[in-house]
């Protein structure tokens, strides 16, 4: 029963009370049967819902990094979205997985131990062929165990895809290094956890040209232990806020340091040509400016102050005297 009872529920307790239909005794038990709740010792849930949306938010930026990562690699349309992310136990998922399939095996230091990445037969083959020189379509593919040779295309492939991790997670966990160790096409030789270990499983939906299927990544929920207090949207979007303010700063620091050239530009004159070929040391032009008024200051290509020209021992220099706004002023007025 909830703590606070509506107007109607209060009625219709007073009712059976009344009536003799209910005794207050059969109440009370019936109160002491609502407080007991169903728990699943197989399936435990070690995530709250907010820690679920927040892994689903960090893999729904992986999906779209690998989608470009892999589009570019692979120089054709790849599309990866998430279908769902939910925890359950490493023997339910090795059940799940088709024999044979392709499977790596990884680490994500500075996180222990070990994750799966599986990827369904009829994308891995896809993906070989494709970068094989082929068109990467679904006709002629068939479930087998990999060559040697397509082992070492798709370990390419394995590592195209977690590199793009670190980005994912950067807001809860910086430094992350992925590392494929193993390359395996029976789920029964992926033993990482032991089979009743509840572990974090996110599906995508992928399609690589017009080739459907599904990539697997499992985390067991040993890895994620040290980062799970961390996985709340408040953490998530505070972290954004604190990179978005890092990054800014890094760019005020980098353009502050760099060097712009500054230059005075006296008003133009005019003379003749036989004056120009007259022209000999110690000669004074005059410009079509007094020396009361001020030189245009030039920061790159734009006048961005005023200034006096002058000399500070034996190096010329100019004082400024503003900015352009009042050069503008300056020349409606005139």
């Amino acid at each position: 029963m909830s703590e606070v009872l509506s107007q109607k529920e209060i009625d219709q307790l007073l009712n059976e009370l009344s009536s003799g239909e209910k005794s207050p005794e059969e109440l009370g038990k019936e109160e002491e049967k609502d407080k007991v709740k169903a728990y699943n010792f197989r399936h435990p849930k070690k995530l709250a819902r907010d820690q679920i949306r927040t892994l689903q938010m960090i893999y729904e930026n992986y999906a779209r990094y690998v989608s470009t990562a892999l589009s570019a690699q692979l120089r054709t349309f790849v599309d990866m979205k998430v279908a769902s992310v939910e925890a359950l136990s490493y023997e339910e998922f090795t059940r799940s997985l088709p024999a044979p399939t392709v499977i790596g095996i990884g680490e994500l230091k500075p996180l222990k131990g070990q994750c799966l990445l599986e990827i369904n037969p009829n994308i891995a083959f896809s993906i070989v062929d494709r970068l094989f020189g082929g068109w990467g379509s679904a006709r002629h593919l068939e479930s087998r165990v990999f060559t040697d040779i397509e082992g070492m295309a798709l370990r390419q492939v394995m590592n195209w895809m977690l590199r793009e991790l670190p980005e994912a997670w950067q807001n809860v966990i910086s430094g992350m290094e992925p590392e494929l160790k193993e390359l395996e096409s029976n789920p029964l030789f992926t033993q990482i956890v032991h089979h009743n270990d509840m572990i974090i499983l996110v599906t995508f939906e992928v399609i690589v040209n017009e080739v459907e299927g599904l990539v697997n990544f499992c985390m067991p929920h040993l890895m994620l232990e040290p980062v799970v207090g961390r996985l709340t949207a408040q953490h998530w979007f505070s972290s954004m806020q604190e990179k978005k303010i890092q990054f800014q700063d890094g760019i005020k620091k980098r353009l502050s340091s760099s060097f712009l050239e500054v230059s005075a530009v006296f008003p133009p004159t005019e003379i003749s040509v036989e004056e120009l070929l007259n022209l000999q040391e110690g000669d004074v032009l005059l410009l079509g400016s007094s020396v009361e008024k001020d030189l245009r200051v030039k920061v790159g290509n734009k006048v961005k102050f005023t200034g006096k020209p002058g000399k500070i021992k034996d190096r010329l220099a100019i004082r400024i005297t503003g900015d352009a706004e009042f050069l503008k002023e300056e020349e409606e007025d005139e």
